[in-house]
Parts: C-alpha cells; sequence; structure tokens
C-alpha cells in the first residue's frame, strides 16, 4: 500500500535551532516542522522589530557558509544548532503592482493551483510560490481587491475575479488560510478603522461600505470552507466591540434568509463558533438581546444554551424554570453532540471559581462555608444537568473530561474540589456508571489534559463508590457443546 506523501512529511521530526539576536542577547528557542513554518516567522519578526519592510536570515554561529533566506522555502534545513538573525532593508510596493494589473484589466486564470510555477495572470511565471514575499504580494492583492469591489470603485475584471476566486475550493485556492485571515484584517482596519473600530460609540450599519463588506462575504462563506476560519480569525482582533456585533448580526441575518435553516446552521457554526460569539459580544445583556429576541436560537443553540445556565448561575433563577427552558430548544439531537458540554460546564465551573470561591486568600482547600455553599447550589442544580445530561456516553465522557482540564489548568486546587463535582454528578444519576469507567479506561493518547492527576485525586474516594465494569464472560473451549 502507498504512502501519502503529505503525511510522511508531516510526521518528520522538526527541526530545533537557537536564534541569536545579538551576541549578548539569550538565544530563542525555534522548531520548525518544515519550511513553511518561515512565513509565520517573518511575520513574528515583523511586528516584533516593527520592521515589515525586512527581509529577514539566518547564518550559523559556527559555519558562515551556511546561509538560509527565510523569505524563500528550502527543502532540508541544516543540521546546525546556532544561527544569528539577520535584517536587511528592502522596498515592498504591492499597491504598485496591484494598480498595475488593475489596468490590465485581465481576470485571474481559473484554473491556478498553487502547488505549480504557473502564475495567477495569464503568461507570468512565479518561481516563487510559497515564500514570504509571494504569500505578502498575494495578501496585498486580496485586500486591495475586496477594497475596490466593496467601493465599487471603477473595479475592472481583475479585483472582481480575485474576489470570485474566494468561492474556490480549498485544494484549488489561490490564497493560503493566513493569506485569506491577514487580508480580511487589513479591509478591516482601512475601511472601518477610523470611523468604528476604534469608537465603540459608532454604529457601524451607519458606516459606509458596511453592507457592502458583508454582502460581498456571504457567497464565499456558502461555497467555501476556506474563508469560514480566516474571518472569524480576522474579527478576533477587534472583539468584543460594536463592530464585531455588527458583523456576526449583518451575516447571521443574510444566511438566515437565503439558506435553508440546516444549511444555515452549518455555515454559521463554522464561521462563528459558540466560543468566539459569546466573546464577540460586549456584555450579557447585548448577546441575550441577538439570541433570543432576534429569534437566533436555532442559528446558534450552544449559545443559546449557555445564557439559559447562566439565568441559573448568575440571575439566581431556579432550576426547574430554566430545566423546562432548556427542554423546549430544539430536537434530542442538540443533546447527542459533544458540543453541548461546554455550554453547560464552563458556566458552572464559572460560578464555582469566581463567586463561591472567590476570595483573596488563596484556596488550597475549601472551607467549611465554601464546601457547604458548593454542593447547595449543586443540589439546586440537578434538574439542569438531568435536561442537559441524557443518557449518552460519549456526552458523558466529554464532561468528564472538561471538568478535569479546567480543574488541572488550576492546579487542582482546591483539593478536593474534583472528588466534590464527579461524586455529585454520580450520586445524583446525571454521569453513569459506564461513563466514569470509559473515562478511566481511556488509552493514554487520548487522555485530557491531566488525567493522571485527576485519577490520583478522585482514586481512594470514587471508586469506592462507583461499581467496577462488569467483565464479559468467554466460556472454556472445552466447555462448548459441538453440534
Amino acid at each position: 500500500m502507498k504512502k501519502n506523501k503529505s503525511l510522511m512529511s508531516f510526521r518528520t521530526p522538526p527541526s530545533k535551532i537557537e536564534l541569536l539576536i545579538n551576541k549578548d542577547s539569550e538565544p530563542i528557542n525555534l522548531m520548525f516542522q518544515n519550511s513553511s513554518s518561515f512565513n509565520g516567522l517573518c511575520s513574528v519578526f515583523g511586528s516584533i522589530f516593527d520592521s515589515p519592510n525586512h527581509m529577514f536570515s539566518i547564518k550559523s554561529c559556527n559555519d558562515r557558509s551556511i546561509y538560509i533566506d527565510l523569505i524563500n522555502p528550502i527543502k532540508d534545513f541544516p543540521k546546525e544548532k546556532q544561527f544569528w538573525l539577520q535584517m536587511v532593508p528592502i522596498k515592498r510596493n504591492y499597491d504598485d503592482l496591484y494598480e498595475k494589473l488593475k489596468e490590465k484589466g485581465i481576470p485571474i486564470v481559473s484554473n491556478f493551483r498553487r502547488d505549480t510555477n504557473q502564475s495567477m495572470i495569464p503568461g507570468e511565471i512565479n518561481k516563487e510560490e510559497y515564500s514570504y514575499e509571494s504569500s505578502l504580494k498575494m495578501t496585498r492583492i486580496l485586500a486591495r481587491s475586496i477594497i475596490d469591489v466593496v467601493r465599487d470603485d471603477d473595479s475592472t475584471l481583475f479585483p472582481i475575479s480575485v474576489v470570485q476566486s474566494l468561492c474556490n475550493h480549498p485544494m484549488v485556492s489561490f490564497y493560503s488560510a493566513p493569506e485569506i485571515t491577514n487580508a480580511l484584517t487589513e479591509v478591516m482596519i482601512e475601511l472601518f478603522g477610523d470611523s468604528c473600530l476604534w469608537d465603540i460609540h459608532q454604529d457601524p450599519d451607519t458606516v459606509p461600505y458596511f453592507k457592502q463588506f458583508i454582502g460581498i462575504l456571504i457567497q464565499p462563506l456558502c461555497e467555501s470552507g476556506l474563508i469560514c476560519k480566516s474571518l472569524h480569525r480576522a474579527l478576533f482582533h477587534f472583539a468584543p466591540t460594536a463592530f464585531s456585533e455588527s458583523i456576526i448580526y449583518g451575516v447571521t441575518k443574510m444566511l438566515k434568509t437565503r439558506m435553508n435553516p440546516q444549511t444555515a446552521y452549518s455555515i454559521l457554526n463554522s464561521v462563528f463558533p459558540t466560543s468566539f460569539v459569546v466573546k464577540s459580544f460586549r456584555s450579557r445583556e447585548h448577546l441575550n438581546t441577538f439570541i433570543f429576541e432576534n429569534n437566533y436560537v436555532n442559528e446558534y443553540p450552544y449559545v443559546a444554551l449557555r445564557l439559559l445556565v447562566q439565568k441559573w448561575t448568575i440571575e439566581q433563577r431556579s432550576a426547574k424554570t430554566v430545566a423546562l427552558m432548556i427542554s423546549q430548544l430544539g430536537c434530542e439531537s442538540l443533546f447527542t453532540s459533544k458540543l453541548v458540554v461546554k455550554s453547560i460546564i464552563d458556566p458552572v465551573l464559572d460560578m464555582i471559581y469566581d463567586d463561591i470561591l472567590d476570595s483573596d486568600l488563596p484556596y488550597l482547600e475549601m472551607t467549611e462555608s465554601q464546601m457547604l455553599a458548593l454542593t447547595d447550589k449543586l443540589e439546586s442544580g440537578v434538574p439542569i444537568f438531568k435536561a442537559v445530561f441524557k443518557k449518552d456516553v460519549p456526552v458523558q465522557v466529554e464532561a468528564l473530561n472538561r471538568i478535569t482540564d479546567s480543574v488541572a489548568k488550576r492546579n487542582f486546587e482546591p483539593k478536593g474540589l474534583l472528588l466534590v463535582l464527579f461524586t455529585f454528578l454520580y450520586q445524583n444519576g446525571i454521569i453513569t456508571s459506564m461513563a466514569y469507567n470509559k473515562w478511566l479506561s481511556m488509552r493514554n493518547e487520548d487522555q485530557p489534559f491531566g488525567k493522571q492527576g485527576a485519577s490520583l485525586e478522585i482514586n481512594t474516594g470514587l471508586m469506592n463508590i462507583i461499581p467496577p465494569p462488569v467483565p464479559q464472560f468467554f466460556p472454556r473451549p472445552d466447555k462448548i457443546t459441538k453440534k
């Protein structure tokens, strides 16, 4: 059987080097999986030294003949361990190049591929398709094309064809995901920076070109998954603001009116994941208005679930009332997806750490009053937990993983919290013994962060309560009666 070459290259051991900025600096430890890492590295260097118009290279400290230009890809990384970083000023004016291409008005070729030396312009050859220089050029050309099409600024076939190319399948895309992310970031800054990105009181809907910008995003979002992650990664830099809220409003409204509910949900879940939506709104009140008053529950069911759980954790609403509201959210499949876990576990843990355990003193162990308050609050929320965690074992195992991850990141403090949570979930019939035993028997490579520490903490207490799995019975061969 033939091995996949791309898979083999991905599994090759990464190259490790020490980078020296000057003779007095401490070395910076860097790791490369392959030469494609150089693009991101050059971008980081440009930001650190505030020198986007520099070319970066590295030279071996021991063998000065070993010189690597970081703007171009290489096949085999040398075995040297220490390198000097060098910077050389370089003039980059991609706007002039864009204007020349726009003036020609020739549309980009429809069968362009980045893995060849073919140019996006007929009759031209690109020799550095994966270089840092090429990435900067492609990013700027895309950004300028989007800006001109949004402004309807005497757009020729060239910028129009560049924007339309965003609909291409990722396998034949002109652009990589980082290039689309960077281009969208540039567009947002140039079109809306002065008017609404830096002014929280400006309503983006009243800003020129805002609706046009939303409009040109819709078709690529519907036809190519490549732009989905790029959009929320670009928007992440400006969240939470009125601008990020308005982008989510605008895209959601257009997709809901143009697509059937299932397709709209699928696209929106990709471009605006639950955690991103929560972080993009300036307050919980704004998010409540967006989800419930605008009736976007079906488009963002897990955001809605999180908000309902917070009615119990923050607003002190009755758990039975909240559980009834949760049961009316949607179809049963909502609760068989692992996505449901974060929507309930995260707000509950936020309540525990930010409210019940909130103290100016370090909490190595819970006080008696904290333990009592925690137990009472958890017991009052049993209807909510049972409304969310049905009998789906994979979802229950994911819940145990999520709790373990969160407590482990806090060094398993206060001591005993994990045992209290696990015991509560089991004794109230929320998590079954089958799920607990499945969680404990997971292989090492599937274990979440802190699994071993969690096992040690709960082993002596919880394992005395939960029955072990029933072993399967296989009859001895000599006892099997031949027919």
